[in-house]
């Protein structure tokens, strides 16, 4: 509000909605990043998911020009951000931006393999405007940036079918989920997907700066095994058929359930 009904009209218009949103800023911490959940969310809906619906994540700096403050995320924020789109309906993900001289030429530094300082002689020479030099911590983020949204992508494709699958009903697999440490009602989010008969992938995200405890349960059901996929490790407790996860500020977990025979 109030640009809601304006911005309606917009991702209805095209054969593809795609937004930007960019919750990590200079000037404040960042305490959440719902308003990704908030606008991905509203885009489907109004589209009714009959359309693709991509979000642009950031991963650049803006140092300190005019009213734009954005701030580098770092890897945990932007692998949180890409997963709270991916579980309120986006079906696919851009990134802004590729360290480059047309995007330092707008005061904006990037992410890249293989960052520069400058992408052009230092000092100025005619015909370049601003070189934007980038400090080592900048380039430092450029690069950790670059093989994050690399990780992250390797993850969305070995998933992507069941991404773009039917979710799950509620009916079918009833989640519901048990907080213990933090002080948000619901501060994560989750989306079932079938991976096949008596196989689910639950992809669950935590929207705000806040450790969370998070207890998985399924009514009518018991929970025969969990995997957490892309970590290197079963972060999932699995005791008398729920399970329990620790979720770190805007942490991300993608589980392999598999319920017990027969239920």
């Amino acid at each position: 509000p109030p640009a809601t009904e304006w911005w309606t009209k917009w991702n209805r218009s095209g054969d593809v909605s795609c937004h930007d949103n960019y919750p990590v800023k200079h000037a404040s911490r960042t305490s959440s990043i719902r308003t990704i959940a908030n606008t991905v969310g509203l885009a489907a809906e109004v589209n009714e998911e009959k359309k693709p619906v991509w979000l642009i994540v950031g991963a650049f700096e803006q140092p300190g020009v005019g009213g734009f403050t954005f701030k580098y995320p770092s890897p945990m924020q932007l692998r949180g951000c890409v997963y709270a789109a991916l579980v309120h309906g986006a079906t696919g993900v851009t990134y802004f931006t590729w360290d480059t001289y047309v995007c330092r030429d707008g005061s904006v530094i990037g992410m890249s393999p293989e960052p520069k300082s400058a992408y052009v002689p230092n000092p100025r020479q005619e015909g370049y405007t601003r070189p934007t030099p980038a400090t080592p911590a900048q380039m430092a983020m450029a690069k950790a940036l670059w093989e994050t949204t690399s990780q992250v992508n390797r993850e969305i494709q070995e998933v992507t079918p069941e991404l773009l699958s039917p979710t799950v009903a509620d009916t079918e697999f009833p989640l519901r989920l048990g907080f213990g440490l933090g002080k948000v009602a619901d501060p994560v989010h989750c989306l079932v997907k079938k991976r096949k008969e008596g196989e689910y992938l639950v992809f669950a995200v935590n929207l705000e700066d806040g450790m969370e405890r998070v207890r998985f349960q399924v009514e009518g059901k018991k929970i025969a095994s969990v995997e957490t996929l892309f970590e290197n490790q079963t972060t999932a407790e699995l005791k008398e058929g729920v399970f329990e996860d620790l979720f770190e500020p805007f942490g991300v977990h993608v589980y392999v359930v598999k319920t017990a025979e027969g239920e």
